[in-house]
């Protein structure tokens, strides 16, 4: 009901806008005296960037209906969705020219580093300090180092990514490049381990039902609370899996039809850089990077 009604309100004034929007949009790159400049175009072979990119991972057996089950599960589908979104900036990044510079940049900030920002804000403000009453103080000590752990590199890319938004240094595909390989192995690494830490037995150990069920309630008001349908929902949805996670992001179907209908298209000049389209079947050029169906 609550993603009900922000939906409602938001699409009727979306609907209202979308006209100017779009003349906006559209006519205002011709009026503008300072176009993106583009530093480098880089040839990149399909081979060669194969060896750049990386692996989702395998989905963990088990009932995502379980909340038992549900906490490793889950969590692999947002950590591969943060590894599609990798993926997919390293792998577009050489094909950028000055129009496209806005939007692809967009999605690098307000797609991936925005993704992850709120994910570990999520964790380390509230499911990782639930986890811990029940596991023990400092159980989640090593998934919080691990956030610390690419951080820097991590904001180098955003502040990268800012300074070519602000038109203060120009686009440049391999310092892109350069910079999300900077933080990626190791933002890996610590997504491979979280997975670890939350598996079937590990939750049988230390929780009930009733204790999950807790868990879930106040991590679902949380999430909704923060979620933006403009931002967040086409992220989720242009690097999900609909084979082995169709049911994640787990919205309402009006919500998601709306979200991805109608507010999908204020800036799907920057959702076009994602692993898959907008009813997340991924594309052939990221498909062999796909976990085991």
């Amino acid at each position: 009901m609550y993603f009900l009604k922000r939906i409602l309100v938001l699409s009727i004034k979306i609907l209202c806008a979308l006209p100017a929007f779009y003349l906006i949009r559209t006519y205002l790159p011709y009026f503008s005296a300072h176009s993106y400049q583009v530093a480098s175009f880089i040839d990149m072979s399909q081979s060669a960037a194969d060896t750049q990119l990386y692996h989702c991972f395998n989905i963990p057996s088990g009932n995502y209906k379980d909340n038992y089950d549900l906490q490793a599960i889950r969590m692999t589908l947002i950590h591969n969705i943060i590894i599609r979104g990798i993926n997919s900036i390293i792998s577009y990044a050489p094909e950028v020219n000055e129009a496209q510079v806005k939007p692809f940049i967009t999605y690098c900030l307000e797609g991936l580093t925005r993704f992850v920002h709120h994910h570990h804000q999520h964790e380390e403000k509230l499911y990782f300090v639930m986890l811990e009453e029940k596991m023990g103080e400092g159980s989640m000590g090593s998934n919080i180092q691990g956030h610390k752990a690419f951080i820097v590199p991590f904001h180098q890319f955003e502040d990268l990514c800012k300074s070519i938004l602000a038109r203060q240094v120009p686009y440049d595909a391999v310092k892109i490049i350069e910079s999300v390989q900077a933080f990626a192995p190791v933002l890996i690494e610590h997504l491979a381990e979280e997975i670890e830490s939350l598996k079937t037995d590990v939750m049988h150990k230390h929780f009930t039902d009733a204790d999950l069920a807790v868990v879930e309630k106040k991590m679902d008001q949380l999430v909704q609370g923060d979620t933006s349908l403009v931002w967040d929902a086409p992220f989720y949805f242009i690097n999900g899996d609909s084979v082995n996670g169709a049911w994640f992001p787990p919205m309402p179907a009006p919500v998601v039809f709306v979200a991805m209908n109608v507010l999908y298209r204020l800036h799907s000049d920057a959702w076009r850089y994602g692993c898959a389209d907008r009813n997340m079947r991924i594309k052939s050029r990221f498909s062999h990077l796909e976990p085991k169906a």
